[in-house]
């Protein structure tokens, strides 16, 4: 998959998990702007890895599974690893 198509469907996957939210797509592409594409990826996984804390409920087992799907999208997709921390999986 071509690094262009990888980061538009990361800001995809973001926007959906925004709720698409304008301000907050307005607000990821002003800290995208003039970025590479090494600090792209790495701000998408970052913004990935917020999504799913904030997200995640542990006690939930459907959840789980569904974030972890997600954490592996983002992986594939921003080439990047994200890696929860340990009390927040069960």
């Amino acid at each position: 998959m071509k690094r262009s198509t990888s980061i538009a469907l990361s800001f995809v996957v973001l926007t959906g998990l925004s709720a698409c939210e304008s301000n907050y797509s307005k607000a990821l592409d002003q800290r995208l702007a003039g970025k590479n594409q090494n600090e792209k990826q790495t701000i998408l996984a970052e913004e990935c890895l917020n999504e799913i804390r904030q997200g995640l409920k542990p006690e939930n087992p459907a959840n789980v599974r569904y974030f972890e799907a997600t954490q592996k999208i983002c992986e594939e997709l921003t080439g990047k690893k994200i890696t929860l921390p340990k009390q927040m999986k069960k």
